[in-house]
């Protein structure tokens, strides 16, 4: 279960207590997964626009891809946190947050641009963390800072919960995260929002306010105040009872955090009959509070009637449908990232 609090108007809703990263770790270790991309040309070209690195430093892996994109010139490229090529021979999840601000005041003054995408909402000290990757020991003027963080305000306004995750300590919006950039004194040299999903991404390049740049756009005329209202009861009380009814066998497909957020909020473990993913790696194995173990192959036949529910993201969730569709054309396919059917459908 989660709790969630508000700090303020406009912070960052936040986890109580959050358990350490560590607790969550797999059995097989932490893996590598890719975010979204497809926005990373457009990004590049407005980076290179402004500056042309010599030497940049990745926050993680997952920012390789975007800086190769800016390698026309041959930048230096450095990776901070990665098991096998990081500066630091290990996992992020893995290292202690007060130990990685004191490396980053450290190493980040040697580069003129640093890539974090995808990782600032994994912390619970974002103030400190972000502090350390824009103000090192000895601030370069020219200094730039990428970062890049899922906006929670389309999950928000739906009332949908899907966007918790165990390991996700802040949830932004574009309103939460310009208070941050605020109290911290960057400017912001570029901004947008990329993506059509729930979930699109928070693209934003900063550099510290300590050079006047009419390039730069102010905070104030970025910023206005935003109450953040939330109510997730709709969203449950229709999966119940769309689920109780239990008309037709039911699989969930895709299992992942997703799946796993999906069950345990709704709390709807014995209104599912299999549990089947693609991947032959999690073949046997158990989601929390499950009886049942993961399948990788379909049960039933390709002229079945039966359910399928889908832990996919909401980003890949018409493809996934359209080709599960070809394989059980008289099957029900239903996202679990939107509101359950009506009732009368059923």
């Amino acid at each position: 279960k989660y709790k969630l609090e508000i700090n303020t108007v406009s912070s960052p809703i936040e986890q109580i207590n959050p358990l350490p990263l560590t607790y969550f770790k797999p059995y097989q270790g932490w893996t590598k997964s890719n975010e979204p991309e497809h926005h990373l040309d457009l990004i590049a070209t407005e980076i290179l626009g402004i500056i042309k690195p010599k030497r940049i430093l990745c926050f993680s892996y997952k920012d390789l891809t975007l800086a190769y994109r800016l390698s026309s010139h041959n930048p230096h490229v450095d990776v901070l946190l990665d098991i096998e090529i990081g500066i630091v021979r290990s996992w992020p999840e893995d290292i202690c947050e007060n130990i990685l601000c004191d490396i980053l005041q450290i190493v980040a003054k040697q580069y003129d641009l640093i890539i974090c995408r995808h990782y600032l909402e994994h912390f619970s000290n974002t103030y400190s963390l972000l502090e350390s990757l824009c103000f090192s020991k000895e601030t370069r003027p020219e200094k730039y800072i990428y970062i890049e963080v899922p906006d929670c305000s389309r999950f928000i306004s739906a009332n949908n919960p899907l966007f918790l995750w165990e390991q996700h300590r802040k949830y932004f919006t574009n309103q939460s995260l310009l208070s941050v950039i605020k109290e911290h004194n960057l400017q912001v040299a570029t901004h947008r929002i990329c993506g059509l999903s729930i979930e699109p991404s928070l693209c934003y390049l900063l550099r510290p306010n300590n050079i006047a740049d009419q390039k730069l756009t102010s905070i104030n005329q970025l910023t206005k105040p935003q109450s953040i209202n939330y109510d997730f009861s709709k969203y449950y009380n229709s999966w119940n009872i769309y689920l109780s009814l239990h008309t037709k066998p039911r699989i969930m497909y895709g299992i992942g955090h997703n799946a796993d957020r999906f069950l345990q909020m709704s709390d709807s473990h014995l209104f599912f009959d299999h549990y089947v993913d693609s991947s032959l790696d999690k073949e046997g194995l158990f989601l929390a509070n499950t009886q049942k173990p993961i399948q990788s192959k379909f049960p039933y036949l390709k002229d079945s009637h039966f359910e399928l529910i889908v832990g996919a993201h909401d980003r890949s969730f018409k493809q996934i449908k359209l080709k599960l569709l070809r394989r059980f054309p008289k099957a029900t396919i239903i996202s679990m990232y939107s509101y359950a059917p009506a009732i009368s459908n059923v």
